[in-house]
């Protein structure tokens, strides 16, 4: 129940994504945790020897964590697994039934999970992008048509950007199994090329505009430099 409400996101790439990484973590997870309790709590003590053993995972799965956002969860997800299977009590664990119940749990969820959002109701995020992809050329039309409203529209611009960037991200890792055959990543390419073109436009027109204030705020310093010349 909780891996279906977890990998409930908007948009089917970010659904994929998040089944992907919650399924690596789980099983990451697992692993260490077998090794810990096969292994390892059967020849330590003291608690000092405990923290040996969650440390370096805590120390792993916070350095994910902290990683960019596409692989965080995995992080976060690994300690979890592992902290449910040799922390679940104040003694050393040695049975495995809470490994063996976590991962069969999640593997269960992600195959629900995955049957609604793939097969039932995929929200696959193509028809926003062009959208997106149609009021980015609006406001980039209003942006060079505009003298008095320059800086602003150039904003809208440049947020507008980004966000289709970020939809064309997710779009890229949406599952093809249903698509015709190459028009998934027909539609791809043709908008990151459509995008890539305005970020050009938008680099161009910043560089002349620098070089315009440039120019225009050395005019004043060559006028007073020939001026104390001619003194």
């Amino acid at each position: 129940m909780l891996s279906c409400l977890i990998v409930a996101q908007p948009g089917l790439g970010n659904t994929h994504r998040k089944i992907i990484l919650r399924l690596v973590g789980a099983a990451v997870g697992s692993v260490f945790a077998l090794v810990a309790i096969v292994y390892l709590t059967p020849r330590i003590d003291p608690l000092f020897g405990l923290l040996c053993i969650v440390l370096p995972v805590i120390a792993l799965s916070s350095w994910i964590s902290a990683g960019p956002e596409n692989i965080s969860y995995a992080g976060v997800q690994i300690m979890f697994t592992f902290a449910l299977a040799t922390l679940e009590t104040f003694g050393p664990v040695t049975g495995l039934t809470e490994v063996r119940d976590r991962i069969v749990g999640i593997i269960l969820g992600i195959i629900v999970a995955g049957l609604i959002h793939t097969l039932i109701r995929p929200e696959r995020e193509g028809g926003v992008m062009l959208q997106n992809l149609g009021a980015l050329f609006d406001e980039a039309r209003n942006w060079l048509h505009s003298a008095t409203r320059h800086k602003e529209t150039r904003q809208k611009v440049a947020t507008g950007l980004v966000e289709c960037e970020d939809i064309a991200a997710r779009v890229a890792i949406e599952p093809t199994w249903f698509s015709a055959e190459g028009s998934h990543d027909q539609l791809h390419q043709h908008s990151l090329s459509i995008l890539n073109a305005i970020k050009n436009v938008l680099f161009y027109i910043d560089r002349v505009s620098f070089e315009k204030e440039h120019l225009k705020n050395q005019e004043p310093a060559n006028e007073f430099i020939l001026g104390i010349q001619g003194n």
